[in-house]
């Protein structure tokens, strides 16, 4: 089955060059066309600029998704169970806005989800997805009131529920997106001083009562993907809800910019886009 769908992805990519090939053949051949008839140059860089966009752009996009989607599947099958992959999450706003990790608008299409994958692990459900979200700015010193943000999304079913909340951001959420009483609101007390190494770059939020030994083990948890997405950039927003594990992955994406350049490879296909799954599994 893999070895089928490589082959399919080096299909896609053959077409993919050979419709760039035709465009920058035509594109000179227009140039040349400026020698004898100037009205057939302007008529051919305006056909090939339209056949560019409409259909080479198409299939690049088409290329990038369906090459992430395989890929996603195959190193996901390694990890779950019951892999499904779809262009299109079913996360909503409402949804996101129960989870309570960030102040997501309710109305008018807060939440637009890419690419997702579903599995199981244990028997315990994980998601992940490409996903946009559109939140209200807590902050009354911003003119600006609504804000975007994209990122990755995934949430893991735990094994055991709890009854403790308890939310690890990156202190960069508070500065662009998310004011500290937005988790206030929510009954959350902020942990200043935890005896785990948080560090500066961190805020933990917790429910009243909770343990101090149980906000150093989550934290412990947490320590590979923050020092993953520190490496790479991102914003980790993290929380465990009693019942799962909510992740967000600011300025991550499944879906990238993937080289048509050379031979497709196995190893190309099964690069590993996403380390942060294999670490967020962890947790169960």
């Amino acid at each position: 089955m893999q070895e089928k769908e490589i082959k399919w992805l080096a299909g896609e990519q053959r077409l993919l060059k050979a419709g760039y090939g035709c465009v920058i053949a035509m594109y000179i051949f227009s140039i040349l066309m400026l020698l004898k008839d100037i009205r057939i140059s302007v008529i051919l860089v305006n056909i090939t600029t339209v056949f560019y966009f409409v259909v080479m752009r198409g299939l690049d996009k088409k290329y990038n998704r369906d090459f992430a989607g395989i890929s996603m599947k195959i190193l996901c099958e390694k990890q779950m169970d019951e892999v499904t992959v779809s262009r299109k999450g079913t996360i909503t706003s409402s949804y996101l806005s129960e989870k309570g990790l960030f102040p997501i608008r309710t109305e008018g299409g807060g939440a637009a989800c890419g690419l997702a994958v579903v599995g199981k692990r244990g028997g315990l459900k994980t998601e992940l997805c490409d996903m946009t979200v559109c939140y209200n700015r807590d902050d009354s010193t911003n003119k600006r009131k609504v804000g975007i943000m994209t990122g990755v999304w995934m949430e893991l079913e735990k094994k055991e529920d709890t009854d403790k909340r308890l939310v690890l951001i990156h202190k960069d959420a508070f500065e662009s997106h998310i004011s500290p009483s937005f988790y206030e609101r929510q009954g959350l007390s902020r942990i200043l001083r935890p005896n785990c190494r948080l560090g500066n770059d961190y805020c933990l939020f917790a429910d009243a009562g909770t343990k101090e030994s149980e906000a150093e083990a989550f934290v412990r948890k947490c320590r590979k993907l923050m020092d993953r997405t520190e490496k790479e950039e991102c914003r980790l927003m993290i929380q465990d809800t009693g019942k799962s594990i909510c992740i967000f992955l600011e300025n991550k994406n499944l879906i990238i910019d993937t080289p048509i350049r050379g031979k497709l490879t196995e190893s190309m296909v099964l690069w590993d886009r996403i380390p942060e799954l294999s670490m967020a599994l962890q947790f169960l």
